[in-house]
């Protein structure tokens, strides 16, 4: 596994793997969720700059202008010409992705049904991500 990491504070915010079937715009991208969901990032913090991370993680401009045009697309970071890229949550697009989620995890509980994993299996499961957030 190659890997490419930056650090915040003394935190790993990227590990990019590229063997991974993800493309790298794809893994930024949920990188970045995570460490907002961590509280690594916060609103109104200021993302990297497009080159700063570019070089950072040794990627194409190109591949984190794509995650950042996902991640505006998604509602969670807003580029404001002159100023930079922030961190600033769209909540009407994230009640949507909210919505999606319930959808996914409908699916996925159906998916334990079949496989006869029992409500309280699922709560522990839950539970335990839940309480050991710092290790997703």
């Amino acid at each position: 596994m190659v890997t490419h990491q930056t650090v915040k504070g003394g935190k790993n915010l990227y590990k990019i793997d590229l063997t991974n079937k993800d493309p790298i715009y794809q893994q930024i991208v949920d990188q970045t969720k995570r460490a907002i969901t961590l509280g690594y990032f916060k609103e109104n913090d200021q993302m990297p700059s497009v080159r700063e991370l570019a070089r950072t993680l040794l990627v194409n401009q190109s591949t984190i202008t794509r995650a950042y045009k996902e991640l505006e697309n998604l509602g969670i970071i807003q580029t404001l010409p002159g100023k930079g890229t922030f961190i600033l949550l769209d909540e009407r697009k994230i009640k949507w992705e909210q919505e999606n989620i319930e959808e996914k995890l409908k699916e996925v509980i159906l998916e334990c049904k079949f496989f006869k994993i029992n409500e309280d299996q699922v709560h522990r499961i839950v539970e335990n991500i839940y309480e050991g957030g710092k290790d997703l």
